[in-house]
C-alpha cells in the first residue's frame, strides 16, 4: 500500500531535509562573510581567476551583447555558469553578495537532494548521515563565495544522479527526460562531465537488455538523445559564429596542451600554454591539441611517469592545479586524516553495497570512474575531484551506518549475554 503523504516516515523525511537545509545554508552563509578574511586563494575577490571571465561574459549577456568577451564572440568558456549570472544580473543587478547568498541556497539544495538520495539508497539513516556529510563537506561548501561553475554544476548533477537511482526503481519517460537534460546542462556548466553523461547512457542500455524489456531499452536511448538535444543548441550556435564542429567550447585543447608537454607536473602553470593570437579560436584549439598529441608520441615514456602525479592531484586534499605541491595549511594534522578517513569509509561503502545494490553502486561509481579517466587525460587537482564526492558521500554514510549498527548490535548483546548471565547466577 503506498504511504499515505503524511506518514510518520514522510514526516520524519521533511524534518531530516529541513535540518540539512538550514543547517548548510547557515553554514554557507558564514563562509561567505569570513572567506574575504581568512582564505589564502580566494582573498577579497569573487571575481578571482575565472570568476573575472564568466562576469565579463555574462555582463555581455545581461546587456543583451551576446555571448562575448572584451566585444568579441567567443566560445572559450561552457555557457551553463555565464547564463546563470547573466539571469541573476538581469533580475537584481550586479551585486556580488547576492549572487553568493544565492550560490549558497543553491548549495544547501544541493546538500538536501544528497540527503534525499542518500534515503532512497540506504534508508533513513544513510540519508542523514549522507546530508550531515555534505553538509559539512569542505568541497561542497569552499566555492560558495567564488564566481565560479562549481555550485551550479553539483546541483544539477545531484539532480541527475536523484534521477537515474529513481530510474532503477521505475522505468518512466519524464525520469529520464529529466535525468537526461539535467546531465546534459551539468555538461555545459561544465565539458568535464561529457564522459560520465556517456557512460551513464551505455549503463541504462546493458541494464535495460539485460532486464529482457523492449520499452526499457527505448528509455535508455531516450537517455542519450535528450541528453545530446539538450547540448545541441549551444553546438548549432558555435557552428553558426566560427563556421566549425565545436560541441561545447574551445578550452579543451588549450587544458590538455598545459597537462600535456614537456614541462608538465600534473598540474596547468599559470600562463602556459602561450596565447595563440595569430589564430582563430577553433584554430587555437587544434593546435593546442596537436601539440600535445605530438608531444605525446614522441615522448611516451614521460607521458606515462606523469599520470601517476595526476591522480595523486586528484585524490590530494589540498591540490592547486598550477602549483607544484599541495597547499600547506596549519590544518594539514586534521585535514589529511579526516581526508583518509573519508576515503576508506568511501571504498568499504562501495564494497558492501556490491551486495545488495549493486545497480545503484553501478550508477554513483560512474563519476569515480569518469572523473579520473579525465585527470589522466588532462591533469588532477582538487577542484577537479568535485563530481566524485556526491557519489563518496554516499558511499561513506552507507559504511558508515553499516559499521555503527553493527557495533551496536554486538554492543548490546555483548550487555544483554552479562545480564542473562547475571540472572541464572542469582
Amino acid at each position: 500500500m503506498k504511504a499515505s503523504p503524511f506518514s510518520s516516515a514522510n514526516r520524519l523525511l521533511v524534518r531530516v531535509c529541513t535540518l540539512i537545509f538550514l543547517l548548510s545554508f547557515a553554514i554557507r552563509v558564514a563562509w561567505v562573510l569570513i572567506a574575504p578574511s581568512v582564505d589564502p586563494v580566494f582573498g577579497a575577490n569573487p571575481l578571482h581567476r575565472d570568476g573575472a571571465h564568466y562576469d565579463a561574459i555574462a555582463q555581455s549577456l545581461a546587456a543583451g551583447r551576446g555571448f562575448q568577451e572584451g566585444g568579441t564572440p567567443t566560445a572559450f568558456r561552457p555557457p551553463g555558469y555565464p547564463f546563470f549570472l547573466a539571469f541573476v544580473y538581469s533580475l537584481l543587478g550586479r551585486d556580488f553578495l547576492l549572487v553568493q547568498v544565492i550560490q549558497a541556497l543553491t548549495g544547501a539544495v544541493t546538500a538536501t537532494l544528497i540527503s534525499y538520495l542518500g534515503w532512497q539508497v540506504g534508508g533513513k539513516q544513510v540519508g542523514f548521515l549522507a546530508g550531515m556529510g555534505a553538509a559539512v563537506h569542505p568541497y561542497l561548501i569552499y566555492f560558495t563565495p567564488w564566481l565560479v561553475s562549481e555550485v551550479l554544476f553539483l546541483l544539477l548533477w545531484v539532480i541527475g544522479l536523484l534521477m537515474l537511482i529513481s530510474l532503477l526503481q521505475r522505468w518512466q519517460l519524464r525520469t529520464v527526460a529529466l535525468a537526461a537534460v539535467s546531465l546534459g546542462l551539468a555538461t555545459l556548466v561544465r565539458p568535464v562531465s561529457l564522459l560520465a553523461v556517456f557512460l551513464w547512457g551505455c549503463l541504462l542500455l546493458l541494464l535495460a537488455i539485460g532486464q529482457k524489456k523492449r520499452e526499457h531499452v527505448g528509455l535508455g536511448l531516450a537517455f542519450t538523445v535528450i541528453s545530446i538535444l539538450t547540448i545541441l543548441p549551444w553546438t548549432v550556435r558555435n557552428y553558426v559564429v566560427f563556421d566549425a564542429f565545436i560541441p561545447i567550447s574551445t578550452n579543451g585543447g588549450y587544458v590538455f596542451y598545459g597537462a600535456n608537454n614537456p614541462d608538465a607536473m600534473g598540474g596547468q602553470r599559470e600562463e602556459f600554454p602561450p596565447w595563440l593570437t595569430e589564430l582563430s579560436e577553433p584554430q587555437r584549439d587544434r593546435e593546442y591539441y596537436r601539440r600535445a598529441l605530438d608531444w605525446i608520441r614522441t615522448d611516451p615514456g614521460n607521458f606515462f611517469k606523469l599520470l601517476p602525479k595526476k591522480l595523486s592531484r586528484l585524490w590530494s586534499p589540498l591540490s592547486v592545479s598550477s602549483f607544484d605541491e599541495p597547499l600547506k595549511t596549519r590544518f594539514d594534522p586534521v585535514i589529511y586524516p579526516l581526508w583518509v578517513a573519508f576515503i576508506g569509509f568511501s571504498a568499504i561503502g562501495l564494497i558492501l553495497m556490491t551486495r545488495h545494490e549493486i545497480e545503484a553502486m553501478l550508477v554513483l561509481v560512474i563519476p569515480l570512474i569518469a572523473t579520473n579517466i579525465t585527470s589522466l587525460s588532462f591533469f588532477g587537482s582538487t577542484r577537479y575531484a568535485l563530481p566524485m564526492v556526491p557519489s563518496l558521500i554516499l558511499f561513506a554514510a552507507s559504511a558508515l551506518n553499516s559499521i555503527v549498527l553493527d557495533v551496536l548490535r554486538r554492543t548490546c548483546r555483548f550487555f544483554a549475554g552479562i545480564w542473562l548471565v547475571f540472572r541464572t547466577s542469582r
